[in-house]
């Protein structure tokens, strides 16, 4: 009686768990769970009476591309450095075909694809091909010296770099130099300049010299500055009047050095004029009149003749 008991409360239990699960694709899901469908895009739910319900979306499949998969939209490299490529809906995958131009590498340098630089053998060129190879001249060259990056062929002067020296490529590609102690530029009112420059001392009159020492030499003239008076330039040793009496000049320093007399106003007589000081006849023949320091005219008073009647 007891293990009837049992096996029947089993049985209840075993029935009881299968209702509330549903089988989709030999595997088991609890009723109300929502689960992918295995399509990659759509998914199901186990529902109550232990049927699968699932979305009917149209499923669009990935790219792949050296490896890596790619969703439908994507954009990316297509590997060879200069085109691209797009995942389409349907898988596919479209490209565009632009011709791709390698670099070269010569000598650890990298060149553009067209470019062109020196071999450097002093007298040949290369050129860097579109497939990343590239072609160089094959003239023959005389001997060149190679000096701090640049090439000169054989007999070719130039400088050394230090600024006082000149270097020589002889014809087996090594060069001699002369070798002067260089010295240091010039430095004058913190301004530098090469030796041998000749320069304004700041005076505008003299001038001086960067020596081959570091020194500056400059010629002590005397200079004449101009003076301004009043607004008016004059010229060093030019003479003017500042007034109706006094008279100025420029001196070579550009002061100004004048006279300091006191100057007396003109006399207005009978629409002539006259300095202060001056005697003039006052018209009648036999007065004559002053012109004083105040500007006023003093004349005598005398009775004149009577001219004789003709």
């Amino acid at each position: 009686m007891w293990k009837q008991s049992v096996g029947l409360v089993l049985m209840m239990v075993v029935s009881h768990t299968l209702a509330d699960f549903c089988d989709y694709l030999g595997q088991m899901y609890k009723t109300g769970i929502t689960f992918s469908s295995g399509d990659g895009c759509n998914t199901c739910t186990c529902m109550p009476n232990r049927k699968v319900e699932c979305t009917q979306f149209p499923c669009y499949p990935g790219c792949q591309h050296l490896g890596r998969t790619y969703a439908p939209g994507d954009v990316f490299g297509k590997g060879d450095s200069c085109n691209t490529c797009t995942c389409l809906e349907s898988g596919d995958i479209q490209c565009t075909d632009k011709k791709c131009f390698r670099d070269c590498m010569y000598m650890g340098v990298a060149y553009k694809s067209g470019s062109s630089f020196p071999k450097g053998d002093g007298c040949n060129r290369c050129t860097c091909m579109d497939t990343g190879d590239i072609s160089c001249d094959q003239h023959s060259c005389l001997p060149y010296c190679q000096h701090n990056g640049k090439f000169y062929p054989a007999g070719k002067t130039f400088r050394s770099g230090d600024g006082c020296n000149d270097c020589t490529c002889l014809n087996d590609g090594t060069y001699t130099c002369t070798e002067f102690p260089c010295y240091p530029d010039c430095r004058y009112n913190n301004e530098f300049y090469v030796k041998g420059a000749v320069f304004d001392k700041g005076d505008n009159c003299n001038t001086c010299k960067c020596l081959t020492d570091g020194t500056v030499r400059c010629s002590e003239k005397m200079c004449h500055t101009p003076c301004n008076y009043k607004g008016a330039i004059y010229k060093s040793g030019q003479s003017f009047n500042p007034d109706t009496c006094n008279t100025c000049w420029c001196m070579v320093d550009g002061s100004i050095s004048c006279t300091d007399l006191q100057c007396y106003p003109d006399c207005i007589y009978m629409g002539k004029t006259y300095k202060s000081g001056q005697h003039f006849n006052k018209g009648d023949n036999c007065n004559t009149c002053l012109c004083a320091n105040t500007g006023d005219v003093r004349c005598t008073e005398l009775i004149c003749p009577a001219a004789p009647i003709a």
